[in-house]
C-alpha cells in the first residue's frame, strides 16, 4: 500500500525554490538528495526496531534512488530464511522456534529444523509430508524434497502502515528543513 503525504505546505516552497531560478533548482536537487541518503538507514532503524532482523539483512533488501520528482525506497520482495530471524532448533522437538517480532511470543513451526543448505549457510528448512496440507501434516516423504521456511521479506515489512506513515513524515520534515537551511 503506497503511502501518500499532504504536502501542500512543501510544495509551495519547492515552488518558490523553483523561482529563484538556478540556484532554486540546485537546493531543491540538493535537499532530494539528502532526503535520498537519510532514508535508508532511517527505514533500518524502523524495521530493526519492529523486527528480528539483523541491520545487514534490512539493508541488503532496501535501495533508494532519487529521480526528478520523486525519492524512491523499494525493498526486496524475497523472502528471509527463519534462520535471520533467530531461529533455534532442537532434534527432540518437533520443530523450529522462531521470533518474528522484537518483544512478541516464539512460535513453533511445525515440522520444521536447520540445516546446512547447499551453499554452506544455515537454513530452515521442511520436508514434504503426505496428506493434507503439501508441506505441514501428515507422516513424512522420505528424505527429500526440502523446501525453505520464510518469514515477511523486507517489502511486507516496509509495507506496514505506521511504518510507511513515519518513513514519509521523515522524509517530509527533512525535504523541507534542508530547503529551508539551502534557501536561506
Amino acid at each position: 500500500m503506497p503511502t501518500v503525504l499532504d504536502s501542500r505546505g512543501l510544495q509551495r516552497l519547492v515552488e518558490r525554490a523553483r523561482d529563484l531560478g538556478e540556484k532554486g533548482e540546485v537546493a531543491v536537487q540538493r535537499a532530494k538528495s539528502t532526503v535520498g541518503r537519510r532514508i535508508k538507514p532511517e527505514a533500518r532503524r524502523s524495521l530493526q526496531a519492529e523486527f528480528n532482523l539483523p541491520a545487514f539483512r534490512i539493508l541488503d533488501g532496501l535501495r533508494s534512488r532519487v529521480t526528478a520528482d520523486a525519492v524512491e525506497l523499494t525493498a526486496s520482495g524475497k523472502g528471509v530464511n527463519i534462520v535471520s530471524y533467530g531461529a533455534r532448533w532442537n532434534p527432540r522437538r518437533d520443530g523450529a522456534e522462531v521470533q518474528i517480532r522484537k518483544g512478541g511470543k516464539r512460535e513453533v513451526r511445525p515440522g520444521a529444523f536447520i540445516r546446512n543448505g547447499a551453499n554452506g549457510n544455515r537454513v530452515g528448512l521442511e520436508r514434504k509430508r503426505q496428506g493434507g496440507s503439501e508441506y505441514s501434516d501428515g507422516p513424512r516423504v522420505g528424505r527429500y524434497p526440502l523446501k525453505g521456511v520464510y518469514g515477511p521479506s523486507v517489502a511486507q515489512q516496509l509495507a506496514q502502515q505506521e511504518i510507511g506513515d513515519e518513513l514519509a513524515d521523515l522524509a517530509q520534515n527533512t525535504l523541507s528543513s534542508e530547503l529551508d537551511r539551502l534557501l536561506r
